[in-house]
């Protein structure tokens, strides 16, 4: 049996972890073998997925590129009726993955939502800032207590992980 720590690291999903458009067989294919390969550097942690969308939808777009299986948890704003600006959000969050905030680190693109509601609750964060996105939250940074990783440099994200946690 694997031994894992007690640390989940929330996910957003799109503009974050995947491009909108997964039409394409080869984007498929080279997102899946990323993924192979950046998640067992990520293998101490259980992975869950946070994400302002409709599950049925993605689960199965996540299911096509083969990413699925990587996840322990899916918590969707269409299944859970809060919107990821709403604290009650994370807080179901935590409750589903029964980890208190401290133990939790919430990564996504979006500066207000993926970063500043859950550090109102303690939980660490991450910003990636997508270049596609960026430009929006400029008013809004920064506010402090956030790691920031360039979407460019999103395969050291494992590091900053593990620094946040160590």
């Amino acid at each position: 049996m694997e031994i894992k720590t007690s640390k989940v690291i929330f996910f957003d999903i799109y503009q974050t972890l995947i491009d909108i458009d997964i039409d394409e067989a080869h984007k498929k294919a080279n997102e899946a073998k990323g993924w192979e390969v950046f998640v067992k550097s990520l293998e101490q942690y259980d992975l869950a997925v946070a994400s302002y969308t409709q599950g049925c939808y993605t689960q199965t777009e996540l299911k096509e590129l083969g990413i699925e299986k990587f996840f322990t948890h899916f918590i969707y704003t269409s299944d859970i009726g809060f919107h990821k600006a709403s604290p009650e959000f994370y807080k179901q969050c935590l409750a589903t993955v029964g980890k208190g905030a401290g133990d939790c680190v919430m990564i996504g693109d979006n500066y207000n939502v993926d970063v500043l509601v859950p550090q109102k609750l303690g939980m660490k964060t991450i910003w990636v800032k997508n270049p596609a996105t960026a430009a929006q939250y400029a008013p809004s940074l920064p506010q402090g207590g956030e790691r920031i990783i360039d979407l460019e440099k999103f395969v050291h994200l494992p590091e900053v992980i593990d620094d946040i946690f160590n």
